[in-house]
């Protein structure tokens, strides 16, 4: 049950002043639990030496968090609807800037220059809703490798946040898991109730922390190794064997493939753990594939 004495009661009037609804088309469900707010701070090690970007703030509950405890909080919010009461409620941290602007048009690496300096360490902080949490995440997977985030701490539906944590072997396991351990370490840290909305959703939330790696293992040819984890989910109950046939035509090139890398050729996608697929894309690469 939500402690009541922990409802973040601002929140709830600037709604009311300023006449504002949730917008189904953006997602939006506004936090009002405050003990949720400072346990996702704790969770993401928030501290002054460092920076934040948050991906829709909304009314500010978790920004005025985010400001107490960070150097700086950059924030993108796509609604300018919610301008005046955000405002309103951020006008006494003089280390919050707001950004209105769609975060998947962005140009990360230039608000990132533009903003902050040169060797800072960055996080990113974000309550994404169910529809565009995939894309946020791969655009900043992919944007990592010129930037200094170090993690990202993002709450989202439950179902997503089990399956960007899953073990292989297991129903929630897909090309989207694989991706996620490719750049980064994800643990689920929080379980968060859909009674502490405004509205509530029809389901429960988590908080995932992703911890992106220093180093990665990278494939030989990293275009053939995404290109080849798309193909082995693409039909997941489908074996490796008859999945690979969209890219490599003749059966016994596939054979031995799958024998270079010492895989059954029953085995389903969800049966391959990310070093598998890496060392299966690399064998390809050497023995050749039709485009």
């Amino acid at each position: 049950m939500m402690n009541k004495k922990k409802i973040n009661n601002k929140t709830i009037a600037l709604l009311n002043e300023y006449e504002l609804q949730a917008k189904k088309s953006y997602g939006q469900n506004f936090l009002i639990d405050q003990n949720t707010i400072n346990n996702i701070i704790t969770k993401a090690n928030v501290h002054k030496k460092l920076n934040v970007i948050e991906i829709g703030p909304g009314l500010g509950s978790l920004t005025i968090e985010l400001a107490k405890k960070a150097n700086k909080v950059v924030c993108i919010e796509i609604d300018t609807k919610l301008k005046a009461a955000l405002e309103n409620n951020l006008q006494d941290y003089d280390n919050v800037t707001v950004i209105y602007d769609d975060f998947l048009k962005i140009d990360l690496e230039k608000l990132i220059k533009d903003n902050f300096n040169k060797d800072e360490e960055i996080i990113v902080v974000a309550n994404l809703p169910y529809y565009i949490t995939t894309p946020i995440l791969i655009k900043i997977f992919e944007s990592k490798r010129n930037l200094k985030i170090t993690r990202i701490c993002a709450m989202m539906q439950k179902e997503v946040g089990l399956r960007l944590s899953a073990n292989k072997d297991t129903k929630d396991y897909n090309s989207l898991t694989i991706l996620t351990q490719y750049y980064c370490d994800a643990k689920l840290v929080l379980s968060v109730s859909k009674n502490v909305f405004i509205p509530k959703p029809n389901v429960d939330s988590v908080v995932v922390l992703f911890t992106f790696k220093e180093q990665l293992v990278k494939p030989i040819n990293e275009l053939l190794f995404f290109k080849l984890l798309r193909i082995l989910f693409a039909q997941r109950r489908k074996t490796i064997l008859n999945n690979l046939k969209q890219l490599i035509k003749d059966k016994d090139t596939i054979e031995k493939i799958l024998n270079l890398a010492n895989l059954d050729p029953k085995l389903r996608a969800e049966n391959l753990s990310l070093e598998d697929i890496i060392l299966l894309s690399d064998i390809i690469n050497k023995e050749g594939y039709d485009d």
